[in-house]
């Protein structure tokens, strides 16, 4: 299961990530999250803890902009957007069993488009 979000609409996969933590899911699940900066990632500690409790879990988040107090392998995990290239690092199957994507509603074109170009058709 992979779970992609950018910017403040993390809080549906944030409720979903809840879940699978609280019933210490086996799945195989990916945190898949864009920010700017530290600034502007909301629930950064919240998700790694969450992150902690699932045997295979793993987190990614990619930073556009980092900050000059935001620390690489500490606070985020690369610098850009999510791409196919990010996908295929994190090991997001080619056929996820299931991919979420929320977005910003202020910017959801931008967001929506590059991931839907970044994946093959029947994964969202």
């Amino acid at each position: 299961m992979a779970l992609l979000s950018a910017g403040i609409e993390a809080t549906p996969v944030l409720a979903m990530l809840h879940a699978l933590a609280a019933a210490r899911s086996t799945r195989q699940v990916l945190w898949l999250y864009a920010a700017r900066d530290e600034q502007h990632h909301p629930f950064a500690a919240e998700v790694r803890r969450l992150m902690l409790e699932l045997p295979r879990g793993r987190s990614y988040v990619c930073y556009s902009w980092p900050g000059s107090r935001d620390e690489m392998g500490e606070d985020f995990d690369a610098t850009g957007r999510l791409s196919r290239s990010v996908f295929d690092e994190v090991g997001v199957p080619r056929q996820p069993s299931h991919l979420l994507l929320t977005t910003d509603s202020r910017r959801p074109r931008r967001f929506v488009k590059a991931v839907v170009k970044n994946v093959r058709p029947g994964q969202l």
